[in-house]
């Protein structure tokens, strides 16, 4: 559409036409892709003539170079969210790794009837910690069983003071910020939009982009998530005793960073 109407743009086109179009153009170059030949792109450089037009083919650039620079910001806290979100992931499968571990050996002691045997196993068992930032303790409700705890440091005494769950609850932490940053910044780039009237297409599938991207469930194991499990019990009452296994950031309760919001159109974004 574009190649087919550029005669006419550059001929009868308005002010405002022109510049987005020239914003159409610099957004496609940025990622290697030419709307114009060499030629028609002068043409329209050339076509911003008065001073009022060589004032907006100016903001046209600055536009682009702000919008520019604000996607390369975005992306890098979107990596670093992905890259918080896939620790959380490999905590989590060895979570349920523990809890398999949990009731194979729980399998295993039920087919031993010999109950000094089976004490003995179990004292095997909780005795030489076998699990990753977790341990194996006689369960104090069904004797005869262990149960794996993932909640609790191994031997602080030791210096081993690590629990699991800790541990992905501060990679949580760290991805809730995150997220919170992004949407701040993704609002202040909306607004920013809005406000200067730009339209460049691809810029703004590339943020739509990472706005599906931000507020996908991550979560393999439906347990894990908040999201999946309400949408299953239908309530919060229902599925509340999962709470505790609901480690990933959950994108619909977490609010948009207007510190953030502030600070990134201030420093990144022009009016």
């Amino acid at each position: 559409m574009i190649k087919k109407d550029i005669s006419k743009s550059l001929k009868e086109g308005s002010l405002k036409q022109r510049q987005k179009l020239l914003a159409e153009v610099l957004a496609a170059q940025s990622i290697g892709e030419d709307l114009l030949t060499d030629k028609e792109m002068e043409e329209l450089s050339n076509s911003f003539k008065t001073n009022e037009e060589i004032r907006a083919y100016n903001k046209a650039l600055a536009n682009e170079r702000a919008m520019r620079h604000a996607l390369l910001t975005l992306f890098q806290f979107r990596n670093n969210l992905a890259e918080n979100i896939a620790w959380i992931s490999g905590y989590v499968n060895l979570w349920y790794s523990h809890e398999e571990t949990e009731e194979l050996i729980n399998e295993m002691l039920f087919a031993v009837k010999n109950p000094g045997l089976k004490k003995k196993l179990i004292g095997i068992a909780t005795k030489k910690k076998p699990l990753l930032f977790a341990t194996l303790k006689e369960n104090e409700e069904e004797e005869g069983f262990i149960t794996v705890i993932t909640d609790q440091p191994r031997n602080p005494k030791l210096g081993d003071d690590a629990s699991l769950e800790g541990i992905i609850h501060i990679y949580k932490a760290r991805a809730e910020r995150i997220l919170s940053q992004l949407k701040g910044m993704l609002l202040a780039m909306d607004d920013w939009m809005a406000n200067c009237g730009y339209t460049a297409k691809r810029y703004k599938e590339s943020i739509n982009a990472i706005k599906a991207d931000i507020n996908k469930d991550h979560s393999a194991i439906p347990r894990f998530s908040k999201r999946k499990m309400i949408e299953l019990f239908k309530d919060d009452e229902q599925s509340e005793g999962l709470r505790r296994c609901w480690v990933y950031p959950d994108p619909d309760s977490i609010e948009p960073d207007m510190v953030f919001y502030k600070r990134f159109k201030e420093s990144t974004l022009t009016d």
